[in-house]
């Protein structure tokens, strides 16, 4: 990846994820280094209220590879 499209997937991620936290109550980012087993060890994530978490950089890379409309829609709706 050259350097020029690490910064529009960071920049994508980023919206993704601060969509995420005006839109669903309880949300946060963190970020997991306690648990090198975790799929999202040392990733920026979104954790909710209930506890699940959600890795806009992961969503994000997930919907380009798909390609489909509405796929990170969904993703959101079904949160909540």
């Amino acid at each position: 990846m050259q350097l020029g499209e690490r910064e529009i997937l960071d920049a994508a991620a980023r919206h993704v994820g601060l969509v995420m936290l005006l839109n669903l109550d309880g949300t946060a980012w963190a970020i997991e280094l306690d648990d090198e087993d975790n799929a999202y060890y040392r990733l920026p994530i979104i954790r909710l209220a209930d506890g699940a978490e959600e890795c806009p950089l992961t969503m994000i890379t997930a919907a380009l590879s798909r390609r489909k409309r509405g796929y990170l829609r969904g993703i959101v709706d079904s949160y909540a």
